[in-house]
Parts: structure tokens; C-alpha cells; sequence
């Protein structure tokens, strides 16, 4: 199609140029468009030559020699075609090659198919280039959920394994509660199997599985253990990465009480901050060790260093930052923008 644009242009603009200059007939205007004709049908069989043979899959080199070739012969063609038709039809004479008007017209063709050619292959060279970029991007979306596939296995197993050992405590004082704590686990790993594969859930659905996290641990750990979640009801099917909010509330179980406290109280709240930005902060009972809280080791653990990961992969932008608050309280802080239409997407 462009390329039938573009002869056509051609076409126009020697027709004006003979209205112009005061020469135009129909037998002129025949000619032109026999030239402009013949022309394209060149063009077109060097499109088919080229796709046929490969040419734009060798090296450019071998590409400028192949289009120089094809040009002289295109060039040299196409001149002995519209100078033969303008001597017998426009001038009543044979048609001699031996005079200039015949090289002033190979060269006028020259630069015509000269522009014509490079223009294909500047057409070819940047959709080539385009679709590599394209395959770049495939891959690199592979990459990212390979990775985010990793860093779910390497959070699953802790959380297992955390789970493991409160049930293990049960079963020595309260069997009765390990059993309760064997059926809540199974039940945890069931709805984690239902989204194996899922990368990102609602809030509504993440906090579900919180809440049968923390049911799990209270049975270990009775009133000691106190949560609450603030969600406004608006934000109940924005998407979270799937684990999220686990990974928080798992890390303010364990770090509540690693530090010898007698309970740990944990709160968990959800707020928008503006059209496409979300705040999660995790607060729970205990401190931090300021030392290990440094640029170059800002996270000690593996489930929030994992949980920065994933949130720089799904989001526009995130941030994750750990600090001491007052009266004996640590925080976690998470922040993210959505990438557009991410928000509410299923």
C-alpha cells in the first residue's frame, strides 16, 4: 500500500509539473503512467526477490551489494522503458541511447529507485529491530516471573516451617490444639495450592488466609497474641501480590516475640494515599536493632528482602522501610504505586 502511495505521488507530481510548464497532453500523461507503472512493478518484484531469498537476514554488506546490483539493473530498466515510450510516442522517432536525454533519464531513475530502496530497507532494518525488542521483552517478562516463582518457593518453606514448629510446641502440652493447628495448616496449604500460579490476589482474599494464619498461632501462643486489621471496604478487591500480607504478619509473629515479650499485640492497616497509591504498615510489639538497619543491609531476613523484590517487579514504583516507633513498638511501612489499570485487575 505505501508503496502504491508513493509511485502514485510520483505520478502527480510530473503531471504537475507538465501542467506547470505548459506541456501537458495525453499522450504525455500516458506515458508517465506507463513509466510510473512499469516502475512499481520493479519495486515490487525486488520486494518478492528479497523476502524469497532471505536478503534481509545477511549482513548489511552483503545487503549494499545485492541493492547496488539490483538498483543499476532498476535503474538502467526502467530508463530504456519511459525513454523509448517518450521518443516513439511524444517525439514520432526511434529511440537512440547514445544521446544525453537517454542518461539524464536512467539517472533521473537512478535516484528514484536509489530513494526507493533505502526506504525498504530502513522499513525492514527498524521492524527488525522492533521485533527483537519485542523478543527482549518476552524474555524479560519469562525472566520476571521465574523470579517471582523463586522468591515465592523460598517464602513458602519458611512459612511451613514456622508453622511446623508451632505445631510441634502444641503437641506436647495440647494435643487437642495441635490437631486444631494440623487442620488449619491444611487448610492454608489447600488455598495456597487453589492460587499456585497467581501472582496477584485481593485484599479481601489475602486477609482471609492472614486471619487462618493467626488463628493458627493463637493456638500456640493463646491471648499473647492479639491482631487487628483496618481495611476500608473500597480497597477490598484492589490487587496485592499473593503472600504479601502474610510475609508481614508472619515477620511480626516471629520478631514480636524472639525478643522474650510477654505479648505481642500487631496491627495491620491499609490506606490509599492517592489514586494509585497504597500504604500497608505492619506494627507489632518488640524493637529492632538500629546497627543491622543500615543502607547496605537494610532488611535482616529473608521474607521482606524477598518481599522489596517482588514489589519492585510488579509495581511502578515501592518503597519498604523498618523503623522503631514508641512504647516498645516496630513498624514495617509499605508503599507502591499501581502501573495503570493494574489496580482493580483480575
Amino acid at each position: 500500500m505505501m508503496q502504491g502511495l508513493a509511485w502514485g505521488l510520483i505520478f502527480l507530481h510530473q503531471v504537475i509539473i507538465s501542467l506547470v510548464l505548459q506541456s501537458y497532453t495525453h499522450s504525455r500523461t500516458f506515458v508517465i503512467l506507463l513509466s510510473i507503472l512499469f516502475a512499481f512493478f520493479l519495486t515490487h518484484s525486488y520486494r518478492f526477490w528479497a523476502k524469497k531469498t532471505g536478503l534481509f537476514a545477511l549482513g548489511i554488506r552483503h545487503q549494499g551489494l545485492y541493492a547496488g546490483i539490483c538498483l543499476g539493473v532498476m535503474a538502467i530498466s526502467s530508463g530504456v522503458f519511459s525513454y523509448s515510450l517518450s521518443s516513439i510516442f511524444l517525439l514520432n522517432k526511434f529511440p537512440n541511447f547514445l544521446e544525453v536525454r537517454f542518461m539524464a533519464i536512467v539517472s533521473t531513475w537512478f535516484i528514484l529507485h536509489g530513494i526507493w530502496i533505502v526506504a525498504y530497507h530502513l522499513f525492514h532494518f527498524f521492524e527488525k529491530i522492533k521485533a527483537q525488542q519485542q523478543h527482549y521483552w518476552q524474555i524479560e517478562k519469562l525472566l520476571q516471573l521465574h523470579n517471582n516463582e523463586v522468591l515465592q518457593l523460598q517464602i513458602n518453606p519458611h512459612f511451613l516451617f514456622n508453622a511446623l514448629n508451632a505445631i510441634r510446641a502444641l503437641i506436647l502440652f495440647d494435643p487437642n490444639k495441635a490437631k486444631q493447628a494440623a487442620q488449619i495448616l491444611s487448610d492454608l496449604l489447600l488455598e495456597g495450592y487453589r492460587k499456585t500460579g497467581i501472582e496477584l490476589i485481593s485484599f479481601q482474599q489475602e486477609l482471609a488466609i492472614v486471619e487462618q494464619y493467626i488463628a493458627l498461632e493463637q493456638l500456640r501462643f493463646g491471648d499473647k497474641l492479639s491482631f487487628r486489621a483496618q481495611l476500608d471496604a473500597s480497597l477490598s478487591k484492589a490487587k496485592v501480590p499473593a503472600g504479601m500480607l502474610l510475609t508481614l504478619i508472619e515477620n511480626a509473629v516471629k520478631y514480636g516475640f524472639k525478643q522474650g515479650q510477654n505479648h505481642n499485640d500487631i496491627q495491620l492497616s491499609i490506606e490509599q494515599l492517592s489514586d494509585k497509591r497504597l500504604k500497608v504498615v505492619s506494627m507489632n510489639t518488640g524493637t529492632i536493632d538500629q546497627s543491622l538497619y543500615t543502607p547496605q543491609n537494610t532488611y535482616s531476613g529473608i521474607g521482606l528482602s524477598n518481599l522489596k523484590s517482588r514489589l519492585a517487579s510488579y509495581f511502578a514504583a515501592s518503597d519498604v522501610q523498618l523503623r522503631n516507633l514508641a512504647h516498645n513498638r516496630v513498624a514495617v511501612e509499605v508503599v507502591w504505586q499501581y502501573k495503570t489499570t493494574q489496580m482493580h485487575s483480575t
